[in-house]
């Protein structure tokens, strides 16, 4: 009997010891993470949403994963060490399984934008238009605004989309404050900035017109386009013309009655001589047409490097009477466009 007891307690305490073994292994387990950030439709927003089953206050109707865990729409996805293969982010694009283990990795509320101000009123032109674009959008759109705001002129700013992400949460409250501060309109450039024509159809649809989308569901009032490399065919126009109210594309020449608006031509800052771009405005004030400047912010190296060409094509501008300097949106109102359509 006392041997049965002896044996009955060792295997007891065996028992104990390996589920207590066990029991450490497991919490201490932790497995590896990759983690991974992407910009994500409405749609798979509304499945991470419904799959993560939290009732955090993130908000994933915004439709946008960020690259920098500051952001608050990110989410990890848990890749055990022992994972034989691993997929990219493009691999997760349209795939509402990815998400399936994702857990969130920061709770921090985003950035609050400000109020934004009421549009200006236009009416028509009488001695010309002169629209300002910066395309891409980078640091120093932020960093020479000044160039701009301080002369009480206002830009367009063609955005990829992903560049707002690369920067984090300063980028997008540095943009959205250009917006709603500073009167500047924010258009579209694409997500990644690819050549249109090199994509499938389905391509195209996806850099054209989720990236209004997502624009949109980051605050911004997209309704206009510009083509990546002034690279395009009758595809990327039409797609462009179903849900934009203009596609800028990259050829010199000012714009006249009858307009197309979807083919919006421009004249290169960073490309022409002073002489060649005082003749565009001058032809612009005289024969009451659209003249449109472009250039990147990125090119000049410090903001006296862009006052002296930026800056001193909007004071050009502005010495020439009854001409107007517009936003390339607020043009197209001035010139009776119709209205953006919808997504």
């Amino acid at each position: 009997m006392k041997m049965k007891l002896k044996k009955g307690v060792a295997a007891y305490i065996c028992a104990a010891t390996v589920l207590l073994l066990v029991l450490i292994f497991s919490c201490s387990y932790k497995p590896s993470y990759e983690t991974v950030y992407m910009p994500i439709s409405s749609e798979n927003a509304q499945i991470v949403n419904s799959i993560m089953s939290t009732t955090s206050t993130i908000d994933y109707s915004k439709g946008f994963l960020s690259r920098f865990q500051t952001y608050p729409h990110a989410v990890s996805q848990n890749v055990t060490s022992d994972s034989s293969s691993q997929k990219t982010i493009s691999d997760f694009s349209s795939e509402s399984e990815y998400y399936e283990d994702a857990e969130i990795i920061d709770e921090t509320p985003p950035p609050v934008a400000p109020p934004q101000k009421p549009r200006r009123q236009v009416t028509a032109p009488t001695n010309g238009i002169v629209s300002f674009a910066s395309d891409d959008w980078s640091p120093n759109d932020w960093s020479y605004r000044d160039i701009f705001v301080g002369r009480n002129v206002e830009c367009t700013i063609y955005t990829v989309v992903n560049n707002i992400s690369q920067e984090g949460d300063e980028s997008w409250i540095n943009l959205i404050t250009l917006q709603n501060t500073y009167g500047y309109e924010i258009a579209s450039h694409t997500i990644n900035h690819p050549r249109l024509t090199e994509l499938s159809q389905d391509q195209q649809k996806f850099e054209i017109v989720d990236s209004k989308k997502q624009l949109i569901d980051l605050g911004f009032d997209c309704k206009n386009f510009s083509v990546p490399f002034g690279d395009y065919n009758d595809d990327v126009i039409n797609i462009a013309a179903s849900v934009y109210r203009s596609t800028r594309i990259s050829e010199n020449e000012n714009l006249s009655s009858p307009y197309n608006f979807n083919l919006l031509k421009t004249f290169w800052i960073d490309a022409s001589t002073t002489i060649e771009l005082q003749a565009a405005i001058d032809a612009a004030n005289i024969n009451n047409s659209w003249c449109i400047l472009s250039f990147h912010s990125n090119s000049y190296d410090d903001i006296a490097d862009m006052d002296k060409t930026v800056g001193g094509c909007i004071d050009y501008a502005k010495s020439k009477s009854g001409m107007m300097i517009l936003t390339i949106d607020d043009a197209l109102t001035s010139l009776g466009a119709p209205a953006a359509p919808g997504v």
